[in-house]
């Protein structure tokens, strides 16, 4: 995993990490202890990132930022142990992510939507800036270089889809690097083939040719202990299968591979027409959510806040027409809000009823005022947010919410209060950099029905994670945007 921003290179190691990603810690552990500023995290650190632009322009040298005399300490540390270190050179390198690369067209349209948004953030940046981290990657090529001579344990290691890191095709990316890290061409190789099968204590069965083995093999025209670049031109692919009930083993001919590529064009292109046929709803850098639903093929969503509300603009693609539905769902002090196709629901403030266009639909004895109304959709999360924003850990809190029986329909609406109770925050599901997910424990009549994720990171925009709460019929949800 990644070695946590609270937690030293040193006490990851003699925890016994397994694996270590993306050269985390290394460069906090060997930056000057008189500078303030993190230099591993220095996107957003506004010190670290002028200090690189210092470095950029020459202003400074890499001996004024890090202690080169713990250097070789810190690495004969790191390789003494079982460690095994997985650089992804392909992701530390994305200064130089400045335009879309020609594979790119093989990505999920919202990947290569999400990569067109970053492109000017990087282009942006100032030349001495993209210049202090070239001279940063090659530090850091050059510790991977040290670890290797040490005897360090090396992994070829991609996280695609990273910005400008394609799968598969990065692999061959990462193997040349390993080699302009310092290792030989054989061990890059072996970086990624042998090694991670003894990582994973296969040896005996992957990562080498020999009878008896995985017949997990690539035919090259070339020899790439000439030129490690014979590994981006497959002649063959062997893969194969070892745990079917039948094992066996499939041979992809030079032919058989491009056919592969030209279906995944194919695929991107029929879904970048469906895609082209969601309404445009508010602000575009707010994400977009796709799921597989009981009565919804497709829903798109944005947030739109207010001084005393907040506002869910939702559009569901039926799954029995191609026709767009438009619903907003919001929620301020004033009570829970939807409107749909003229009818707007409402919840009276006195009395906590049900309105439809200003006359009351229903009534229930136990109504709370200022009601959410929710339409068992992902729209709901951030409908449900507002009304737990505030909570501190261990904090609970009733909320009075009127579920609407079908998506977009609360003519028989149900009214339910629901138990909120705030769980300690999750720093592994949903959240990118570390920035947490705040959970909530949702029950009604002493019954559990489940969790609310809510997000928080750069990652997700600030935007709702995820739900699972009984009566939500929402299934396969996937981010879009």
């Amino acid at each position: 995993g990644h070695v946590p921003i609270e937690v030293s290179l040193e006490h990851a190691v003699a925890s016994r990490m397994q694996t270590m990603e993306h050269l985390y810690g290394f460069i906090r552990a060997l930056q000057k202890p008189e500078l303030n500023a993190d230099m591993e995290w220095r996107f957003a650190d506004a010190e670290a990132a002028e200090l690189v632009s210092r470095l950029g322009s020459g202003e400074l040298q890499l001996d004024d930022l890090f202690d080169e005399s713990g250097r070789k300490v810190l690495i004969e540390r790191v390789a003494a142990d079982d460690v095994w270190i997985v650089p992804t050179f392909s992701v530390l390198r994305t200064h130089e992510f400045t335009r879309l690369a020609e594979p790119a067209h093989y990505l999920h349209p919202s990947v290569r939507r999400f990569w067109e948004m970053l492109i000017p953030m990087v282009s942006g940046r100032s030349p001495e800036s993209l210049s202090g981290e070239r001279k940063l990657f090659d530090y850091q090529l050059s510790l991977v270089g040290d670890l290797y001579r040490a005897g360090g344990r090396l992994l070829v290691g991609t996280d695609a889809p990273n910005p400008g890191v394609m799968t598969g095709f990065a692999v061959a990316e990462e193997i040349a690097l390993m080699e302009r890290a310092g290792l030989s061409k054989l061990d890059a190789l072996r970086a990624a083939t042998l090694w991670p099968a003894q990582y994973m204590n296969e040896a005996d069965v992957r990562g080498h040719v020999s009878v008896g083995a995985v017949a997990d093999l690539i035919l090259l025209d070339a020899d790439p202990l000439q030129d490690l670049s014979a590994v981006k031109a497959p002649d063959t692919v062997f893969r194969s299968y070892p745990d079917a009930s039948e094992p066996y083993t499939r041979v992809y001919s030079n032919d058989d591979l491009t056919a592969l590529l030209d279906k995944v064009d194919a695929e991107w292109v029929a879904l970048e027409a469906e895609l082209a046929e969601e309404p445009e709803l508010g602000d575009e850098s707010l994400p977009r959510y796709s799921f597989a639903g009981t009565e919804g093929a497709r829903l798109a969503f944005a947030v739109q806040s207010g001084d005393d509300a907040l506002t869910t603009l939702a559009a569901l693609k039926p799954s029995d027409s191609s026709d767009w539905q438009r619903f907003e769902l919001g929620y301020s002090e004033q009570g829970g809000t939807l409107t749909v196709d003229g009818r707007e629901y409402s919840v009276a403030p006195e009395t906590g009823a049900l309105q439809l266009n200003g006359a009351v639909l229903a009534q229930a004895e136990d109504a709370k005022d200022s009601a959410l109304i929710l339409t068992r959709t992902v729209a709901d999360l951030p409908v449900l947010w507002s009304a737990m924003e505030g909570m501190e850990q261990g904090d609970q809190r009733s909320i009075g919410a009127w579920l609407c029986p079908q998506l977009l329909d609360c003519s028989d609406a149900r009214y339910t209060l629901l138990n909120v109770r705030r769980l300690e925050d999750s720093v592994t599901d949903g959240a990118f950099y570390y920035t947490g997910v705040q959970q909530f424990a949702v029950s009604a009549d002493d019954q559990p029905l489940g969790t609310v994720l809510i997000g928080g990171g750069p990652f997700y925009g600030g935007q709702p994670v995820a739900i699972d709460v009984t009566g939500w019929p929402l299934a396969n949800m996937e981010r879009l945007r």
